[in-house]
């Protein structure tokens, strides 16, 4: 069950799923449909210790599967600390993608505030392996990216990875990427 809330002075509401808001994300996540917008109205930070695995068993913190979505940063950041015992039981023992597309998956990134300083960002703790900070998985998902910053302190292979020919399309934003191919799969 989710909580529609009204805006009130002493109501902290961390975001909202098509024009209705939240008190957390995860109820405004929980609560998207196909061709939902997710837009953050606060910072969510996240660490690995709760993860969902795509059809092939690798863990990412939100995988769209089967269904068109869209994330507006509104100038909020999603922070992600990726620490190596929360990986433990995980495929590969690593953290496949911040978003990854699977199964007909749709995925749009935008940042719709006015100083364009919505941010995803991973960092890794513990010797953790990430392999991309987004993932596109297969012919048929799709990732357009119109606008962010998009931040990664290292990764096994690319910020953004996909596994499908021309289903990627960055229109806006800013990339960061400090260390490729460090704390990667073995």
């Amino acid at each position: 069950n989710t909580t529609i809330v009204e805006n009130k002075a002493n109501v902290q509401l961390a975001a909202e799923c098509d024009n209705y808001q939240y008190r957390t994300f995860d109820e405004a996540y929980r609560a998207s449909e196909n061709g939902s917008t997710v837009k953050l109205l606060a910072n969510v930070n996240r660490t690995t210790a709760k993860y969902v695995t795509d059809c092939d068993g690798y863990a990412s913190i939100f995988n769209i599967e089967g269904r068109e979505l869209t994330f507006d940063l509104n100038g909020h950041a999603i922070k992600v600390t990726a620490n190596a015992a929360d990986l433990a039981d995980a495929k590969g023992q690593m953290l496949m993608a911040v978003f990854s597309t699977d199964e007909g998956g749709k995925l749009t990134l935008i940042d719709s505030s006015e100083a364009k300083e919505g941010t995803v960002q991973v960092t890794t703790a513990n010797d953790a392996k990430v392999y991309s900070l987004i993932t596109n998985y297969e012919d048929g998902c799709f990732v357009t990216i119109d606008g962010g910053n998009y931040i990664a302190d290292k990764v096994y292979d690319s910020l953004i990875y996909s596994g499908a020919s021309d289903c990627v399309t960055i229109n806006n934003g800013n990339y960061r990427l400090d260390n490729v191919g460090e704390g990667g799969a073995a």
